[in-house]
């Protein structure tokens, strides 16, 4: 099935994507387990050669969520740092700059402290609910900002221990109108 927008979202979320099963004929696609491919000879393949880079199962995904977005193509990472570590290191240079959610998971922490500062990447760590925090800290090097969900809000209004502070987290167009905002790119984490 094509990405055609003219079918609903119900159906391109069960049908697109998916190519028909030929082996056993099955409606849905098949789940594929393996960790490697069989190789007729080095760099020789059907497409696949270790699960980790791609597999037919995640192929299926990423078709599946480019038709319910619009997009020609998506791509799937199997954890959140190396979806955050590709996006740092193809968009990102010395001397850029980044805003980074004050609550924001350890993992991506340490991946500015122990690896991306020491190539040179400058990082703050502010509160994204905050649209004056948020300007303030854009400097002419500020390449991108990231925000997260209100489940990691919840967490910065634990921190700050006060019931009454139902700040919302900054949407993506607030994120865009701030302060010098040319050429920042806004990027929001589950």
């Amino acid at each position: 099935m094509s990405s055609d927008r003219s079918f609903r979202p119900s159906t391109l979320a069960i049908h697109a994507g998916a190519p028909r099963d030929l082996h056993a004929n099955s409606i849905l696609f098949p789940m594929h387990q393996t960790t490697a491919y069989v190789q007729e000879a080095v760099g020789v393949h059907k497409g696949h050669t270790y699960s980790r880079t791609s597999n037919p199962t995640a192929d299926a995904l990423e078709q599946t969520i480019a038709a319910l977005e619009g997009t020609p193509a998506t791509l799937c990472f199997r954890s959140g740092m190396a979806a955050i570590t590709t996006l740092c290191l193809s968009l990102l240079k010395s001397g850029d700059h980044v805003i980074i959610s004050e609550v924001v998971y350890g993992g991506t922490i340490r991946l500015f402290r122990q690896v991306l500062g020491g190539l040179g990447i400058q990082y703050s760590f502010v509160d994204t609910s905050i649209p004056a925090a948020v300007d303030a800290a854009i400097t002419p090097a500020t390449r991108a900002c990231s925000s997260h969900s209100r489940s990691t809000d919840a967490t910065r209004k634990r921190k700050r221990a006060s019931s009454t502070d139902d700040a919302p987290l900054l949407t993506v167009r607030q994120l865009a109108q701030t302060r010098g905002n040319g050429g920042i790119q806004t990027v929001g984490s589950s």
